[in-house]
């Protein structure tokens, strides 16, 4: 599933994109225009603004919070599937490209020495070349989706 997000929700389309979904984070654009981008890309719309969509059809989601993790809680109701589609850490959150798994000797970053030893898989965002590995923040961002997620049961 692809999302498009107004600037009022960039925080939850950031988190969007770490569970691996294809989300465009729009800036300060006019509402025709998301609306055109929306339809155009066949992305769901996800926005606090309730104004009308006239003359095309495009999916929807309004969410009523300020607070990205009501509003992710709300995305996850809208669409009970998505917890099944995502695939988490995939996509760059800075620029919204899939990643591409690099081989560590070329990085050209220096990795820290702990994930140097374990071996862990480096990727690469083709498009802006922001490097991710696998490190204690993926076990925090884990569980803040965990929590997040569960407290809206």
């Amino acid at each position: 599933m692809k999302f498009i997000v107004t600037q009022e929700t960039a925080r939850l389309g950031r988190w969007l994109r770490i569970l691996g979904f294809d989300t465009r984070i729009t800036g300060s654009v006019s509402w025709e225009k998301v609306v055109i981008l929306a339809v155009r890309e066949a992305r769901v719309l996800v926005s606090r603004s309730r104004r009308p969509v006239e003359g095309v059809r495009v999916a929807r989601i309004f969410v009523s919070s300020d607070r990205w993790k009501e509003q992710l809680r709300e995305v996850f109701r809208a669409c009970p599937s998505l917890g099944k589609t995502g695939q988490i850490f995939s996509r760059c959150v800075k620029c919204n490209s899939a990643l591409k798994e690099i081989d560590r000797r070329c990085c050209p970053v220096e990795l820290p020495e702990r994930v140097a030893r374990r071996n862990a898989a480096v990727k690469r965002c083709p498009r802006c070349g922001k490097i991710y590995w696998k490190g204690t923040h993926e076990t925090k961002v884990l569980q803040a989706l965990r929590d997040t997620l569960k407290h809206g049961e």
